[in-house]
């Protein structure tokens, strides 16, 4: 797929913003890339263009939407973000 770069860029910008202690914005990036996997799969020809498996860090921000989804936030409201 031709555009899934935004991907990496994405997963560089969280991982960024979880060495600087920025936790919330980690999770929005979290949020970013899977409505970004999102675009790309929906964009994707017919010709078969779209990814066989999520591009890399996709299902790891997958598994950290659900875990925050559930409520499993610490005592300054956000979920584990490792």
């Amino acid at each position: 797929m031709a555009n899934d770069w935004i991907i990496d860029v994405l997963a560089d910008l969280r991982q960024y913003a979880l060495r600087n202690n920025y936790i919330a914005l980690a999770e929005q990036l979290d949020d970013a890339i899977v409505v970004a996997a999102g675009e790309l799969i929906c964009s994707a020809d017919p010709a078969g263009d779209a990814p066989a498996r999520p591009a890399p860090g996709v299902e790891a921000a997958l598994a950290r939407r659900h875990t925050r989804e559930k409520g499993d936030e610490d005592e300054r409201g956000f979920a584990p973000v490792c």
